[in-house]
């Protein structure tokens, strides 16, 4: 599951899963949505973009991934992110934007 409201990033993003083999669902832009497609398909990693513009944090997005024990790993611009949400979340990966493929290569190995 890709969740990212910039679109060239998910876009990207998700050709580079499906070119190395993995099947994606999403980009999901919103929180709705991304909830939504938990519901219904089966979901085995997700990438969360923690800021989705008007829609506020991923948060409740990582909370329902949590809550069904599947993995994922937080993208980011922001260089220091010190809030109760990301305690919560302290084991997750987290992915720096302007991220490298090899980035995310690694975190899906940890994952």
């Amino acid at each position: 599951m890709i969740v990212e409201d910039e679109t060239l990033i998910a876009l990207d993003l998700c050709g580079f899963l499906e070119a190395e083999g993995y099947q994606t669902t999403g980009p999901f832009s919103n929180v709705k949505a991304a909830i939504a497609s938990l519901e219904e398909t089966p979901t085995h990693f997700a990438f969360l973009d923690v800021n989705l513009g008007n829609e506020g944090s991923s948060e409740p997005i990582a909370h329902s991934l949590r809550d069904r024990d599947i993995p994922f790993a937080f993208l980011t611009g922001y260089s220091q992110i010190e809030s109760e949400y990301f305690q919560t979340f302290s084991t997750a990966p987290r992915i720096a934007k302007p991220f490298r493929q090899n980035d995310i290569i690694e975190a899906l190995r940890g994952l």
